[in-house]
């Protein structure tokens, strides 16, 4: 990280080692630039899918129906 005049914080994009003030972390934890940043582009470790389903898990529970009983 090197320090800009006006004290602005510049960090490196860990694929293709640019300076740039716009960055973002990925879920995999490490820093790219914009340009890097997609899944593809840096071949991300973490397992989207994974997280997307147990979202879903807990976004929807199961509605268990209750039977009625017969007369």
């Amino acid at each position: 990280m090197s320090q800009t005049e006006n004290g602005s914080i510049k960090k490196k994009c860990q694929k293709c080692f640019k300076k740039k003030l716009v960055v973002d972390q990925c879920k995999c934890q490490k820093i790219f630039c914009l340009d890097c940043l997609p899944s593809f582009n840096h071949n991300c470790t973490f397992d989207w899918r994974q997280e997307n389903k147990n979202n879903l898990e807990k976004m929807n529970p199961k509605i268990l129906a209750i039977k009625v009983s017969s007369i």
